[in-house]
């Protein structure tokens, strides 16, 4: 019984696909290119080990703006459901085992919606969103951090002062809490191109190097199952082909 459950709604793999929006052709040659390269990298795509964050203090958080993460994405979706996925993105894809992934670093999005008014408040003020609640906290956020441009000219040399203090709590949250948020609108379609809840997400921030063998799967259509085969010869692992 706990395996058939396991297998309707948790993957042993997570899966990065690749190519949105290309010709099938580029597609199935950057798949190649990342497989035989042995790194999955985030723009600028220079192979690193280091991380990087871009924040926008003027931009808005709960539209998805604010934070860019230098990161790689994965889905945490069955084979057997990654119709969807697979119909937004791409027919091309490199899956890992969940483990691999966990050990680089890798966790789940939080999923917030952003339009649901908030449930729980300690004023009498008017109702709010998710969103526009996350939004006002994030600007208390930044007010307190950067008050006098305090943190902007805080010395490296004393890691015991209270300015390093919250310069280690300031990375804390900006790298691992806000660039794992993602809002989304519950009220989409399942097939909205912006349902974003249904990728299940999880994000590796930097990039991710590996071997062959750390390849759990690679999919793609199945007109293309032979040919990869002779491409990448030394790639034993499994294929799964997509009948399109």
């Amino acid at each position: 019984m706990g395996s058939e459950l396991e297998a309707c709604y948790v993957s042993r793999e997570l899966t990065h696909f690749v190519g949105r929006g290309k010709r099938e052709e580029d597609q199935y040659e950057l798949v190649l290119q990342i497989v035989r390269s042995g790194w999955l990298t985030h723009p600028p795509h220079e192979r690193s080990l280091g991380s990087s964050l871009t924040v926008n203090p003027n931009a808005t958080l709960s539209n998805n703006e604010m934070y860019t993460p230098g990161m790689v994405c994965f889905c945490d979706i069955p084979l057997q459901d990654m119709g969807i996925h697979i119909r937004k993105y791409s027919s091309f894809g490199i899956a890992f085992m969940k483990d691999f992934i966990v050990q680089r670093g890798g966790m789940p999005v939080r999923y917030v919606p952003r339009g649901v008014k908030r449930g729980r408040t300690r004023s009498s003020a008017a109702p709010e969103t998710m969103g526009q609640y996350f939004d006002r906290m994030v600007r208390r956020y930044y007010e307190l951090f950067y008050l006098d441009g305090r943190l902007k000219q805080v010395s490296t040399q004393s890691p015991e002062t209270e300015e390093n203090s919250l310069v280690d709590l300031r990375f804390f949250f900006n790298f691992q809490i806000f660039s794992f948020l993602k809002f989304f609108d519950h009220a989409l379609t399942e097939s909205h191109p912006e349902n974003y809840y249904l990728e299940r997400e999880w994000r590796v921030l930097g990039n991710v190097p590996f071997t062959l063998e750390d390849i759990s799967r690679v999919i793609l259509p199945a007109s293309y199952a032979e040919r990869f085969r002779s491409d990448v010869a030394e790639y034993h692992g499994q294929i799964y082909p997509i009948a399109l």
